[in-house]
């Protein structure tokens, strides 16, 4: 992150003499602007859901030549989901005075 959440510094991020800027829909279009305007490829795109943030990985592991360690990323964070949705069954439950059982 270059700059606070939703407020990226444009002098900052020149420093670093980017080809590629990525940033959340919250980023302020006008720095999105300028960076256009000087050349530099803007991708702005919000994550909201599990599956946006599978779609990111793929898409810059092949924007970045690294599809495969993307898809083996992919890979390990569906096992690690599907391992967290099989827990509540599994956890014992308790209840609680103010919530009926």
């Amino acid at each position: 992150s270059v700059g606070r959440f939703g407020i990226p510094e444009l002098e900052r991020i020149l420093q670093l003499k980017p080809s590629w800027v990525i940033g959340n829909d919250l980023m302020n279009r006008n720095i999105a602007d300028k960076l256009r305007a000087l050349n530099i490829e803007v991708t702005l795109h919000q994550i909201n859901t599990f599956e946006d943030y599978i779609f990111w990985l793929k898409f810059i592991g092949s924007k970045l030549g690294k599809a495969a360690a993307a898809e083996s990323a992919v890979k390990t964070f569906e096992q690690q989901k599907q391992h967290l949705q099989q827990l509540p069954a599994s956890l014992p439950t308790t209840s609680c005075g103010a919530l009926p059982p």
